[in-house]
């Protein structure tokens, strides 16, 4: 292989990918919106990886838009992702005005239950 071969940047959509399931609208749009990422800073490994995550969640979207499906999880991620692809840092969540005891709660929620302790139904 020649020095041109083994520099040359990896194309942001193969030739597979120039099919006729580019017709949804999500998928349009995130189609776009990377392309405009990419001529600002080309992507470039991990983020290449992220743009097709990116353009497959559109595709589902569109697809449980049609069968009239819910999309909300989908969309989500999608917009995570495509944040991660812009550089956006999430926001730090203010938090202040939870009361204590709710804040209890939601760390003891989020931590994994201990098998090697009793329950309180269980203990003696």
């Amino acid at each position: 292989m020649s020095d041109a071969e083994n520099t040359a940047q990896p194309t942001l959509w193969g030739p597979e990918d120039q099919s006729q399931f580019t017709s949804n609208p999500t998928e349009k749009a995130v189609i776009e919106a990377i392309q405009k990422l990419n001529e600002t800073k080309p992507l470039e490994g991990m983020q290449l990886a992220l743009a097709q995550l990116c353009r497959s969640l559109a595709r589902n979207i569109d697809a449980g838009n049609a069968k009239g499906r819910a999309i909300a999880n989908e969309s989500q991620q999608l917009d995570t992702l495509l944040d991660k692809l812009a550089g956006v840092e999430p926001e730090d969540v203010d938090d202040s005005d939870i009361p204590e005891q709710t804040r209890r709660l939601m760390d003891a929620l989020a931590t994994p239950p201990r098998l090697d302790t009793p329950t309180a139904s269980y203990s003696a």
